[in-house]
């Protein structure tokens, strides 16, 4: 059972497990308060706001914004919303009805570019031999624990609806679904290889996968040989303290 609220975001009542789940707009909502929801025939859920409408992907399991209130002819949504019979989904606002047939607008692709634009380390810039777009691998010392990459999608016409997504391969299970947030912070990477990966889309946009990839490799800490401390370092280690 889904629940919108005036304030609190919207609610999800598992009756299996007899708990909450709650979305607001830390997790990619763009109001807290809804004034109604309606499914597709994709299962996906179009939650409608007075700031514009939020869509929870069905396939991704994930919120991100479709449609703000700035870019509306007709005046802000009111709470009515509906699935026609033909799919199409109608909404309506304070002098107008609008039919959106989420088909085309879930399906809708466009190419963009979605490059690293900012590595740091523990506030430091990364310096490297090339720009960070063009750059494929990076290696970090074995205390570089907080490392911070900033991206962007290069799409100018509607920049402030970019919605983003990372993972880092070899730590992160799945992807990170962050909305609007365009940076990735990781504070404790152990000794190891991983990629770094990002996509983004538009609005209700199919997902746009960057073709940079970034390899990250962080070496062993002194004295380890296989995850194990060597007996030279146990050696070295004893003799500093006698």
């Amino acid at each position: 059972m889904w629940i919108a609220t005036d304030s609190g975001g919207i609610a999800v009542y598992d009756e299996e497990s007899d708990s909450f789940s709650h979305w607001t707009k830390k997790d990619g909502l763009i109001s807290n308060s809804i004034f109604s929801m309606v499914e597709d025939n994709n299962k996906n859920i179009w939650a409608v706001s007075a700031n514009g409408i939020s869509i929870w992907d069905y396939t991704t399991k994930s919120w991100r914004q479709y449609l703000d209130n700035t870019r509306l002819r007709f005046g802000e949504f009111n709470r009515s919303a509906l699935l026609a019979k033909d799919g199409s989904l109608l909404i309506g606002a304070t002098d107008a009805l609008y039919k959106i047939n989420p088909n085309i607008e879930i399906a809708g692709k466009k190419f963009f570019p979605i490059v690293l634009t900012n590595i740091t380390l523990k506030e430091r810039a990364y310096e490297g031999n090339l720009s960070y777009w063009e750059m494929e691998e990076i290696y970090l010392k074995w205390n570089d624990k907080d490392i911070t990459l900033n991206f962007s999608a290069l799409e100018y016409e509607d920049p402030l609806n970019i919605q983003y997504a990372y993972k880092m391969e070899g730590y992160d299970k799945d992807w990170v679904y962050s909305g609007t947030r365009s940076y990735a912070n990781y504070t404790n990477l152990k000794s190891g290889k991983y990629i770094f990966k990002m996509k983004a889309a538009l609005g209700a946009g199919t997902w746009v996968e960057s073709k940079q990839e970034l390899y990250v490799k962080v070496e062993k800490p002194p004295g380890v040989v296989d995850g194990l401390f060597s007996p030279m370092f146990f050696l070295h280690l004893l003799c500093s303290i006698f």
